[in-house]
């Protein structure tokens, strides 16, 4: 994401910027790997069942046309939640088993694709 040429630092920006994720696609022949990515971390943590703010903010700018700027109001103005150390210790567990499967997901997506060159991602 840090590197200037990355599409998915671009889509951030344009997103950012205001333009919207239509628009952006038919400018960029090439779709940005975190777009569907976050399609898919969505649904993954809605199945499991898991509480992943950032993912569904992302999620809600590109596919729910949500305003950039309400996202990071939305994830700022979040009430914490006081934390058990017990319960800490089960969330940590269920984060890093759900992270490994994003990561799995994402590598064998990534895979797939390279296969596929023709698919169409949208």
């Amino acid at each position: 994401m840090f590197l200037q040429q990355s599409r998915n630092r671009e889509l951030g920006e344009r997103l950012g910027r205001g333009e919207g994720i239509e628009a952006i696609q038919a400018s960029h022949p090439k779709l940005a790997e975190g777009y569907p990515t976050a399609r898919s971390a969505h649904r993954l943590a809605k199945d499991k069942k898991v509480a992943t703010p950032i993912i569904d903010e992302v999620y809600a700018m590109l596919y729910e046309a949500k305003n950039p700027k309400q996202a990071v109001r939305d994830l700022i103005s979040r009430p914490s939640k006081q934390r058990t150390e017990k319960r800490a210790d089960e969330e940590n567990r269920r984060i890093g088993k759900n992270l490994f499967l994003i990561s799995y997901f994402r590598c064998s997506t990534n895979v797939w694709r390279r296969s596929h060159p023709f698919t169409d991602w949208t």
